[in-house]
């Protein structure tokens, strides 16, 4: 609804609104944070207590992992206006992305529970986290710049490689509010 008590018209299916005849009055309010659902803990995998150990140990270390993410993520890609005789129009908007088609900056929101299971927030979705298989030879992440032909080391991988798939629950929920 518009600041004006007006609607637009949405998709099918959804009802339209009444103009309004007096102009509300809404106090700025802040976004709501999203709480995702708490797993169940019945399900939960055991910790690696291996891994656990050496990250208390390391302590306050900046290190680099390396999160090995599915080729096509569930996200909304950014629709992008286009022109045909004059007029502007909307692409329509589509699920599924690229991660050559994200903006760069902010990708999601990790999420530690009380139980040791990690998942990662990405949009509306959820994933799961687990460890990868155990990498034995160096790995670096290396900036490679291909217009200036600059090359930067920004430094060494952890041996273990964290692996991101969508969690089918949380998307089966999804699907079926929607």
């Amino acid at each position: 609804m518009d600041a004006d008590g007006s609607s637009k018209k949405g998709p099918p299916g959804r009802r339209t609104r009444k103009k309004l005849k007096f102009k509300p009055k809404v106090p700025p309010q802040k976004p709501r944070k999203s709480v995702p659902e708490k797993p169940n803990l019945e399900q939960s995998k055991p910790i690696d207590e291996e891994l656990m150990k050496r990250l208390k140990e390391q302590g306050d270390t900046r290190r680099m992992l390396l999160f090995q993410l599915p080729k096509s993520l569930p996200l909304p890609r950014i629709s992008a206006a286009v022109e045909r005789n004059g007029k502007a129009r909307d692409k329509e908007v589509k699920e599924g992305s690229n991660l050559k088609e994200l903006p760069q900056g902010y990708l999601g929101k990790m999420v530690v529970y009380k139980s040791g299971k990690i998942k990662m927030k990405l949009g509306d979705v959820m994933f799961d986290v687990n460890p990868g298989e155990e990498c034995r030879m160096a790995q670096h992440v290396a900036a490679i710049n291909t217009k200036e032909k600059h090359c930067c080391l920004l430094g060494e991988i952890e041996s273990r490689h964290v692996v991101v798939t969508p969690d089918v629950d949380s998307l089966l929920l999804n699907d079926n509010r929607g």
